[in-house]
């Protein structure tokens, strides 16, 4: 694939240092599609003091679910209605965890909201999230799959040709950045699931729009000086890139 590796590298400093307008931004702890850092002490202390005041209303709220769930009274079905709103809502819970910044807690975000998205799905009956992308979540192009070198989390998908690359699922578009001919996109799915295509060629949305799943979003683009046609893929998930193979479906996709 000739010399598609160091011109992404090129390309991926370049979008993380030269943003046109903007003052660039302290490294994030998951790479290029982080939401940055605080050194704020005060700002910690109330995320700390919010997070657990949430979860303990989200830990009452599952136990006054079960119990609705499993003993019969009158206007349950009501109150279980009520009771399972407000816990898909979760008071925000998701949001608090997300937006801690405390040293040491990083590493164990992931694993919280796992805890508590199995939880959720234990009481409810419905999809973790991890299995909602993997049933649901569809693959941008169809072409041959390789790996990003380094510690480069994602995936470069190679086309025969210019091809139309699709929103994996519905979303919000939540950025573009171009950098001469080269362009990327990211796409806010909520839940904290974010995606990234990259090297696209022509973008056929604007940040803000609302995509669907399947809906041309733009087109692939070169990945190398040989004209080879591509994209690269990324999938972010709780604020932590994640291989995309991993979390999706992509064994209809030749890889190499």
């Amino acid at each position: 694939m000739g010399e598609y590796k160091s011109q992404y590298e090129k390309y991926y400093k370049n979008l993380r240092n030269k943003v046109p307008g903007k003052t660039p931004k302290p490294a994030s702890s998951y790479d290029y599609l982080g939401r940055g850092k605080s050194g704020n002490n005060r700002t910690e202390n109330r995320f700390v003091k919010k997070f657990i005041f949430q979860l303990v209303g989200a830990l009452i709220l599952l136990v006054i679910f079960m119990g609705i769930k499993l003993i019969p009274i009158e206007g349950a079905k009501e109150a279980y209605i009520v009771t399972r709103e407000a816990l898909d809502k979760n008071f925000d819970v998701e949001e608090a965890i997300m937006a801690m910044n405390i040293p040491g807690v990083e590493d164990y975000k992931e694993n919280i909201l796992d805890y508590i998205d199995n939880f959720k799905s234990f009481v409810t009956g419905d999809k973790t999230l991890k299995e909602d992308i993997k049933d649901n979540y569809v693959i941008p192009v169809v072409g041959t799959v390789s790996h990003l070198s380094g510690e480069n989390v994602g995936i470069i998908i190679q086309t025969d040709s210019e091809m139309d690359v699709i929103a994996s699922f519905d979303g919000k578009i939540r950025e573009i950045k171009e950098d001469g001919d080269e362009k990327h996109i990211i796409v806010d799915h909520g839940n904290g699931i974010e995606t990234y295509y990259g090297l696209i060629s022509t973008v056929d949305v604007k940040e803000g729009d609302k995509v669907e799943k399947g809906q041309s979003i733009g087109k692939t683009g070169v990945l190398d000086s040989e004209g080879t046609k591509g994209i690269v893929y990324k999938i972010s998930y709780m604020g932590v890139e994640k291989d995309p193979v991993e979390m999706m479906d992509f064994s209809s996709l030749k890889s190499v």
